[in-house]
């Protein structure tokens, strides 16, 4: 499985896709588009783009050193009934740890309800808080020390 580098995620949301960009810690934060040319930039120098067989939608991109830059994806949970598309989770299981597909997800699920002004799940700890760098999502990528 690849490693993606701890530090700062970013997440873009448009017309049901999402774009999960790795943290890219020598980048500044804005304009938002340096993370897109970035990834650009790595795949056409010696990186890769990878297909999701079975939805032409999702595409993974990776550096010439095989490190994981970004992932799009049809979003990872359903906006009627907040509920995790699996499809989607298996994707993401081919690049990152269990552990960063749940924290991730719960990211989606906490950003639609903070969005929507509703919440799916009730109670206080249902996702983590998702902070804001302009009108761009992000949260913390972290190793989890019980997956060593």
């Amino acid at each position: 499985m690849e490693q993606m580098q701890q530090g700062l995620a970013e997440i873009f949301v448009d017309n049901g896709m999402v774009f999960f960009a790795s943290p890219m810690d020598d980048l500044p934060l804005a304009p938002y588009w340096k993370t897109f040319m970035a990834i650009g930039y790595s795949v056409a120098d010696g990186g890769e783009v990878r297909r999701d067989e079975n939805e032409d939608r999702n595409w993974a991109f990776f550096n010439k050193d095989d490190e994981l830059l970004g992932i799009q994806m049809v979003d990872p949970v359903d906006k009627e009934s907040g509920a995790p598309r699996e499809a989607v989770l298996d994707w993401l299981r081919a690049f990152m740890e269990e552990h960063q597909v749940v924290v991730f997800v719960e990211a989606m699920k906490s950003a639609h309800a903070q969005h929507d002004g509703e919440r799916h799940d009730e109670g206080p700890s249902d996702g983590p808080e998702i902070t804001f760098l302009g009108d761009t999502p992000v949260f913390q990528i972290v190793e989890d020390e019980q997956a060593e």
